[in-house]
């Protein structure tokens, strides 16, 4: 219906035919991806600083600054990579790296440290990873969008703005859903048969000291 919808106007939200723009699909898709993973992960990391550490929420804010500072980082290097080796391999070196991320930390020792995460996965993968991937398909988007007249030219920039922002936020939704689902399904296949707290939410879980016990 939002398809259809947008179609039949004059001066749509978003032009749904710009998908038929290959250019523009493929930089909306990794744009998807990248904030699926951005998305899931940081979700995961807030309830993992402050469950299993036991941070407050503004000291386990303070410990997620290396993913931010490592994405202005790779923000502000994307414009110059693009320019030495394609937009191409940017985002295909932004996606490896967050793919590298995850993959690294998948092994990771038991119990897992806060230096661990933060040089592996933020850094490493959400931070330059998600900033070279992000900012590059972000910049395809809006060039991917056909010349248009003058007098149209300001429509037309919306239309990539407008995917860009589409993305982002569809794909922080689904990681998200996604991973928390999964994150749940396991959680509570762990603490049956463990007090009424611990199985109703996992800050349940840690007023009771059952994730404390368990995390030590």
């Amino acid at each position: 219906m939002f398809a259809r919808r947008q179609l039949g106007l004059t001066d749509p939200l978003l032009d749904v035919r710009l998908i038929k723009n290959r250019a523009f699909t493929a930089a909306a898709l990794t744009t998807l991806m990248a904030m699926l993973a951005i998305g899931a992960a940081l979700f995961l990391m807030s309830l993992w600083l402050r469950c299993v550490h036991g941070y407050s929420p503004f000291e386990a804010g303070l410990r997620t600054l290396p993913a931010a500072i490592a994405t202005l980082v790779g923000s502000l290097l994307t414009p110059w990579l693009m320019e030495w080796i394609g937009p191409r391999a940017v985002i295909a070196l932004g996606l490896g790296g967050l793919v590298a991320g995850f993959l690294v930390l998948a092994p990771a020792p038991e119990p897992t440290t806060y230096a661990y995460v933060a040089v592996v996965l933020v850094t490493l993968g959400l931070g330059l990873g998600d900033g070279l991937a992000i900012t590059t398909s972000a910049s395809v988007l809006v060039s991917a969008v056909p010349a248009e007249p003058a007098e149209r030219a300001g429509q037309a920039e919306r239309a990539g703005q407008a995917g860009a922002v589409s993305d982002n936020e569809l794909g922080v939704g689904l990681g998200v859903a996604l991973l928390g689902s999964i994150h749940g399904a396991v959680y509570v296949s762990h603490v049956r048969g463990q007090p009424q707290l611990a199985r109703e939410s996992i800050g349940g879980c840690w007023s009771c000291g059952w994730c404390r016990a368990v995390s030590r």
